[in-house]
């Protein structure tokens, strides 16, 4: 995957990258939050990346919302808005997300802008593609290291694939 300009916590040079796709509008990406954020703060060799990735069409809520997020990615505050993203994603309207901003410290105005005038929209549906080439079909999907995760997003399940990574390549 291009990591590049992706919002990301984690060293760059993890020794665990886990690549998330993943909709704000989504119950099951807001039960994966805690735990993904948890395993950052508890490793200090795993970096995650999200990757928007909106179910449904151009004018589902996970879009604006995603538009929203990387505004907040360009001004330092893309984990501090998902997490209102995620918390109150049954409120992903314009107003929704310029108060949810505001509460992040975001500069209020650029973010309107570029919601009215859907600056970073190709950047999420871009961002949408690279899911669709990798057969991403539902979300959270997850990848560590560049491979599926097909565990439960648990805490617990993280950790035990962070070491099945340190056992890989040590058949014996």
């Amino acid at each position: 995957f291009d990591l590049k300009d992706r919002p990301s916590k984690g060293p760059e040079n993890a020794k665990y990258t886990l690549v998330e796709f993943a909709d704000f509008h989504c119950s099951h990406c807001k039960a994966a939050f805690e735990p993904l954020s948890e395993l950052v703060k508890r490793h200090p060799d795993v970096r995650l990346v999200y990757i928007y990735f909106p179910l449904g069409g151009p004018d589902a809520p996970g879009v604006l919302a995603a538009e929203a997020a990387e505004e907040a990615r360009l001004q330092g505050k893309f984990w501090e808005l998902s997490r209102l993203l995620f918390e109150y994603q049954h409120a992903l309207e314009e107003e929704s997300l310029l108060r949810y901003g505001g509460e992040v410290g975001m500069d209020e105005a650029k973010l309107k802008t570029a919601l009215t005038k859907h600056t970073h929209l190709a950047r999420v549906l871009d961002a949408k593609k690279i899911g669709v080439g990798v057969n991403v079909e539902s979300t959270p999907t997850i990848y560590v290291n560049g491979r599926p995760f097909g565990m439960p997003r648990t805490l617990d399940a993280l950790e035990m694939r962070l070491e099945m990574e340190d056992e890989r390549g040590r058949c014996e």
